[in-house]
């Protein structure tokens, strides 16, 4: 996973970018109403970006990446199935990089085709099974925080690669019209929805914000690339990574 190797020690004069990816998820699935998505062979395209992108200093940066599990137990610190809340491997590994690099993209898995900086993160959670099959309390508080939500500070300039897009909805409603929250509005649903990758978000903004608040942080959903019964496929990982590395090298221009 890489928490205790990151190391930017050779980047020199290049921008530092410690990017995070997930494993994979709804392995468990059988038993779960999403068992039409089940597939064993199913992989996680962050973690792709992030093992193909780990070392890498060819973006006019230097990038350095870790993988985070899909357990409710790493992210809370719970060893409860059902409950719990609280500081954990983000807070644990992620806090002292956020005085020492220049940004922090934690990338996910969105649907096909969708490749969107997500504008908003919120506290709150909706619970769904995690990989040990562990649930949460739907609409609790992942951290104690008196920040309901809080925004992306990724640069604008990641859009300016194709294909990639801001997503400013939450509470899953259009938001056409690019309005943000209101104060301490209570979002169901950050624009990335209310599961894991909402919540890498939303702490890793919460470290950015105690401590160094113009810090570019945020997430960036990337589409899925295997279809049920699918494994792997070179060329769409290619096209993926293409698409990817784009949006960090326009990313690194603007910061």
């Amino acid at each position: 996973r890489n928490y205790t190797g990151v190391d930017f020690s050779k980047a020199g004069n290049k921008k530092k970018v410690l990017i995070t990816g997930f494993d994979p998820f709804l392995l468990n699935s059988i038993d779960h109403i999403y068992k039409e998505s089940f597939n064993i062979l199913q992989s996680n395209p962050s973690g792709c970006v992030a093992l193909n992108l780990n070392n890498n200093d060819r973006l006019e940066a230097y990038i350095q990446t870790m993988i985070v599990p899909v357990r409710y137990t790493d992210f809370d610190s719970s060893k409860n199935r059902e409950e719990g809340s609280g500081k954990g491997i983000i807070e644990k590994y992620l806090t002292t990089f956020i005085s020492k690099v220049d940004i922090i993209i934690t990338i996910s898995q969105s649907g096909p085709g969708d490749y969107n900086i997500d504008k908003f993160a919120t506290a709150r959670r909706g619970g769904f099974n995690d990989n040990l099959d562990f649930i949460r309390e739907k609409g609790e508080l992942a951290l104690n925080t008196p920040n309901e939500w809080i925004a992306t500070t990724l640069p604008k300039e990641m859009t300016n690669a194709p294909f990639v897009n801001y997503n400013w909805d939450f509470n899953r409603v259009s938001n056409i019209q690019k309005k943000e929250p209101l104060e301490n509005q209570i979002l169901k649903q950050g624009s990335g929805g209310d599961y894991l990758s909402n919540e890498i978000f939303y702490r890793v903004a919460k470290l950015r914000k105690d401590i160094k608040p113009n810090l570019p942080t945020g997430h960036f959903h990337i589409s899925k690339i295997q279809l049920v019964g699918q494994d792997l496929n070179k060329s769409e990982i290619s096209k993926l990574l293409k698409i990817v590395n784009d949006g960090i090298k326009e990313g690194v221009k603007g910061i």
